[in-house]
């Protein structure tokens, strides 16, 4: 639930807002853009190569943590220095258009075109199994399905007459989309979460079956089944937790199922 509750947030709000600015809606500044890009590269160093050298030097927990603090606090304020200082250029004092659609959709489709599986695999080779870091893996795979549904549904719902009215009468962009969008993407956000939760469900115990999920000394449905590889003999093993986890995924579809239906009754 956590980790769909995030990946939901935040495919929502990628894909709620590429739908609404499109490429040419959202300016910034020429000397924000710069600086968040040198800013990228602490920020890939500190969060990314220095975690991943220290995991392959058996490092503890708490230096993993004080990395991605540095990373953080260190790309912050590089980018607001950054900021402060290019702004003093007449060339990167002007604002350009954000292509906020164009490049949503780009990573969507590098990130599909890798297998799901595969790229946890690859992830989960680097990250110690634990249950945060299976969760930021999770998080991390599972947000395009929504925001790819939050940004058809923002661009149904901008052509809608009380949303080019909302715009005609001026309007700020964050009043646009908390008060009269978010309203009507919650009905098919929670489609999308429900359908991801059995996967995601699915997917968990397909992991914990391979011994690459969570760690031992938490249960799971798939660790369950994997107990009869030690004893062929005991059906119960495979049986109990596998009837329990089909009949929690198709509650989780059932439930969808009713929900997109009376969301279309109610459009209707």
């Amino acid at each position: 639930l956590p980790v769909m509750t995030i990946a939901s947030l935040i495919g929502l709000s990628l894909g709620a807002a590429a739908g609404l600015y499109g490429n040419r809606r959202l300016y910034l500044s020429r000397a924000l853009l710069a600086a968040l890009l040198l800013g990228f590269f602490p920020f890939a160093y500190y969060g990314i190569y220095l975690p991943t050298l220290l995991f392959s030097q058996g490092a503890g927990y708490s230096d993993f943590l004080l990395t991605g603090i540095m990373a953080i606090c260190l790309s912050l304020v590089l980018v607001l220095a950054f900021t402060a200082l290019f702004k003093r250029l007449p060339f990167l004092n002007k604002k350009a258009p954000f292509p906020t659609d164009e490049l949503l959709l780009r990573l969507i489709e590098v990130q599909t075109s890798i297998p799901r599986l595969i790229l946890i695999l690859v992830l989960a080779a680097i990250v110690p199994p634990t249950l945060l870091a299976l969760s930021v893996l999770l998080v991390l795979t599972f947000w395009t399905g929504t925001a790819r549904l939050a940004r058809a549904e923002m661009l149904r719902i901008r052509e809608l007459p009380f949303f080019e009215a909302a715009i005609s009468l001026g309007f700020t962009h964050k009043r646009l989309l908390i008060r009269h969008a978010l309203p009507y993407l919650m009905g098919p956000v929670l489609v999308a979460f429900s359908f991801g939760l059995a996967g995601l469900l699915m997917l968990e115990s397909t992991l914990s079956f391979l011994n690459i999920g969570v760690s031992t000394e938490l249960v799971s449905w798939g660790r369950m089944i994997a107990g009869i590889r030690t004893n062929t003999a005991a059906w119960w093993l495979v049986a109990i937790p596998g009837a329990v986890l089909s009949l929690t995924v198709l509650a989780l579809q059932t439930f969808s199922y009713y929900v997109l239906r009376s969301l279309q009754i109610k459009v209707n």
